[in-house]
């Protein structure tokens, strides 16, 4: 017996646990976010409960910060250990004001840059932190005691400005852990020392990043964990209620071949000076700046670092989606469900010609019998969806041979193909003017429709009607259809013979080049590389104009 739950998205009934067939593949291209880092909605009552059910005003939501309990503000303020705090030099024993460096005038500095030599030395000289740390300006970067960290440099100008319990804090700890926190490093992107990382680089599309232990988790950043493990006070390594403690468990482990990857949604970003947070405000996502308070500061800190399932980690994100808008706001539109229920009638009545298969992915069988994928996402000319194909014809099996063969010789061949596309090629059907109008669901449906009926499409869809061409002889004496047959593959049999024989031309040059050390018959032997390139690539005309 089928237990059936509610889609958190559209409210369909399902027998999955959280989202239904379709909402599984659109709502991330709706939300910019994947599924699993959607919280569930549910969970964010724990977090409204502890706040004190605040209402969805900005100011309002940070002000119920005083009901979160003590403990989980307090771990910054210093415990008088001072054994590698205090880095004084002679020039700062006389002058040992933080103003050195965050004045009124400096602010303007680090957002455009000044050819004063004065103010330049100065910002290199640097000024003392209340604990006693060390911070300093050069070249556009901050660093503390010469470690590069991003810096929320306008709050903390204000911040010091007021002189309310300031000394209590362990700066140097803070501001190396707000640095790491908002590091957001891309997850597509090979991970590098955190610290010599920029606040401003660009999220991937959907707004996610490494969580940063997987920054920690390189050799090279072996020495910054070691420091940071340092600086926290053992209570707190012994204290699961913070991140410490995973952290250990998860970088300490001897026995792993591969270390565990954790993706997360982007929450805290330094933004020209400012320490913003990203939420859901109605149905757009937008940075609104912490306030400049240490407490708050304390307690989003130790919920970003948290790794992924802890239940301060889903705080943040439950703050992150529900707190800042109306309690009844749901994932999505009524537009985008009305748009999502679309989609679904077109597969529901389509007798099986329309599907979503276990891999996520429209189905679509046309009136020739012709198979098509339907994916969300980036497609041709800035479309919301790629239109795949099976690769079925003997044109279309030339092709791929082609483009297989040249992509495994030279990765950076233009034609080169996906793995998933070696089974299939990408029709290049552009998503027009009306559609773009649309939600997504709605331009899904409506493609859905036109390659159900294909056959019709394809009068007012070129790249469509081409493609079915070769499925339709306009050639009516069956005769002529084996002989043209015929020369076709005995045409493919020339092209793919001499793709072979180039192949074993580079193979033995490159075998060739491999020792020889002499300059002069490396380059000949290099020309004749580049000649032979281009000859494949000639092939590939060869080939186009075949058509």
């Amino acid at each position: 017996m089928n237990i059936m739950n509610k889609c958190l998205a559209c409210e369909t009934d399902t027998n999955k646990k959280h989202w239904c067939s379709i909402c599984e593949i659109i709502i991330p291209e709706i939300t910019d976010y994947s599924l699993e880092t959607i919280p569930n909605k549910k969970n964010s009552e724990s977090l409204r409960k502890i706040l004190d059910y605040p209402n969805p005003i900005i100011r309002d939501v940070w002000k119920s910060f005083n009901n979160i309990d003590t403990s989980e503000k307090s771990w910054f303020i210093n415990d008088n250990n001072l054994r590698f705090k205090k880095r004084l030099f002679d020039w700062n024993e006389n002058n040992n004001v933080i103003s050195t460096i965050f004045s009124d005038e400096d602010g303007e500095v680090f957002t455009n840059n000044t050819t004063d030599i004065d103010i330049l030395r100065k910002l290199q000289r640097g000024g003392v932190l209340p604990d006693g740390s060390h911070i300093s300006w050069a070249s556009n970067i901050f660093f503390l005691d010469g470690e590069i960290v991003n810096l929320p440099y306008r709050d903390l100008m204000e911040i010091l400005s007021n002189n309310n319990g300031k000394k209590e804090y362990d700066w140097k700890q803070m501001i190396f852990l707000l640095s790491l926190a908002t590091s957001n490093e891309p997850v597509d992107t090979p991970g590098g020392h955190f610290f010599h990382r920029r606040s401003n680089k660009k999220s991937n599309k959907k707004f996610q990043c490494k969580h940063p232990v997987n920054i920690l988790d390189l050799k090279n950043n072996s020495r910054i964990y070691a420091a940071i493990r340092e600086m926290i006070s053992r209570e707190l390594h012994e204290e699961p209620n913070y991140w410490i403690n995973s952290w250990n468990r998860v970088l300490n482990e001897k026995n792993r071949i591969y270390p565990r990857r954790f993706t997360v949604p982007i929450s805290l970003i330094i933004d020209k000076g400012k320490l913003m947070l990203r939420v859901r405000r109605d149905d757009k996502w937008r940075k609104i700046r912490v306030p400049r308070d240490l407490e708050i500061w304390s307690v989003l800190i130790n919920w970003c670092l948290m790794l992924p399932g802890n239940r301060k980690r889903d705080h943040l994100e439950s703050l992150q989606n529900y707190l800042f808008c109306d309690s009844d706001m749901e994932i999505i539109s009524d537009t985008e469900k009305n748009g999502i229920n679309f989609l679904r009638g077109i597969l529901d009545n389509s007798n099986g010609m329309a599907r979503i298969d276990d891999k996520k992915r429209i189905l679509v069988e046309g009136k020739y019998g012709v198979n098509y994928t339907i994916l969300p996402g980036k497609g041709a000319h800035g479309s919301r969806f790629k239109v795949l194909t099976d690769v079925v014809t003997d044109s279309d099996r030339m092709q791929d041979e082609i483009f297989r063969r040249l992509n495994r010789r030279f990765p950076d061949f233009g034609g080169g193909l996906s793995s998933q596309r070696n089974r299939q090629k990408e029709l290049c059907i552009v998503e027009e003017p009306h559609l773009r109008k649309l939600v997504i669901g709605d331009a899904i449906g409506s493609i859905v429709m036109a390659l159900l009926n294909d056959d019709e499409s394809r009068k007012k869809i070129d790249t469509l009607d081409k493609h079915l061409s070769q499925f339709v002889n306009k050639d009516s004496n069956n005769n002529d259809r084996e002989i043209i047959d015929l020369e076709r593959r005995a045409e493919i049999d020339r092209i793919l013979q001499r793709i072979e024989h180039e192949e074993y031309m580079i193979q033995r040059l490159q075998e060739r080049i491999h020792g020889d050390f002499n300059e002069r018959r490396l380059a000949v032997l290099r020309n004749q590389l580049e000649v032979l390139q281009e000859s494949l690539r000639r092939l590939q005309r060869d080939f186009d104009g075949m058509h």
